[in-house]
């Protein structure tokens, strides 16, 4: 069981002038409960949070509201603060919100992890104006669970975020949410898709990225070599795009559109010639091996 609490805490703050840097893990319920400790630790830049067993589906916010509000006027002071990462952490989203809504934060990075996705936290989030990396990761049972409305409102959230390089989250946007996307965010290098389905037409809206380094796509796909090559040749005619290195990754071919041997060299040619790129692809079992799999020994 991990022992950090409120000893460790104390601690810390007794280096809080210097202390730019700090990552704690597997916070357990008494870590929580005495997080407040740190609020003297305000020249963090870095800040990685991520909750333990015991404190998954803790009611932090309300069983032990003082501490908690404690610790969001803490965050909300911590001026130097350029990367946050919340993991699991109860009430993420509702801390989340209120600290991004403050006029003193300014972040490079954001990551969270987290089944409560809220308008709170969406709200908030294009007040981070600065923002160049974010990571949004929720639970595969919530995403199968999830509205619509949850999915517009990211999407319009993040499309506010007019700075973002890097789009990591997987949220099972639409065609038109990652349309939203693509359009608002010129800067973006680096995107990752998912979805129920992911077809040739997603490629068309990332065409828009003229700084397109990586292109990761990890849910269920039927992209067709020809459109593929075709988005490669798209992006490479564009005077103004900066494509060097660009890595394209397919996780989740359908098996019933697998590339052949061939095609796959050739995108792997193109990639290369062009931009110094890479490409990968890999597929989803073939529905027939995987019913006689249920009969091997």
């Amino acid at each position: 069981m991990n022992e950090l609490g409120s000893e460790t805490f104390r601690a810390l703050c007794e280096h809080s002038r210097s202390l730019k840097t700090l990552s704690l893990l597997s916070l357990e319920r008494t870590a929580l409960q005495s997080l407040n400790e740190l609020q003297h630790c305000l020249s963090l830049e870095t800040l990685k949070l991520e909750g333990g067993w015991t404190s998954r589906g803790y009611p932090w916010a309300t069983e032990c509201q003082t501490v908690f509000e404690e610790v969001k006027q803490w965050l909300q002071k911590c001026a130097a603060l350029k990367e946050l990462e919340f993991t699991v952490i109860p009430a993420a989203t509702t801390l989340l919100a209120e600290v991004c809504k403050s006029p003193a934060i300014r972040l490079l990075s954001l990551s969270i992890k987290t089944p409560d996705l809220d308008k709170e936290f969406c709200a908030s989030l294009p007040q981070q104006q600065q923002l160049q990396h974010l990571v949004v990761k929720i639970p595969d049972g919530e995403l199968l669970e999830s509205s619509d409305e949850r999915h517009v409102m990211l999407a319009n959230a993040i499309a506010c975020c007019h700075d973002l390089r890097e789009l990591d989250t997987n949220e099972l946007f639409t065609l038109g949410e990652i349309r939203n996307i693509c359009a608002s965010l010129p800067l973006l290098e680096d995107i990752v898709l998912n979805g129920d389905h992911i077809d040739d037409m997603f490629l068309t809206p990332i065409m828009q990225l003229s700084k397109l380094k990586s292109l990761s796509i990890y849910g269920p796909s039927a992209i067709s070599p020809a459109q593929l090559l075709e988005f490669l040749h798209q992006i490479g005619a564009d005077p103004k795009g900066e494509h060097e290195g660009l890595q394209v990754y397919v996780a989740n071919q359908n098996y019933d559109r697998k590339f052949s041997t061939a095609e796959e060299v050739k995108v792997a040619a193109v990639l290369w010639d062009r931009f110094r790129g890479r490409f990968d692809i890999n597929y989803r079992m073939d529905p027939d091996e995987l019913h006689e799999s249920d009969f091997s020994d």
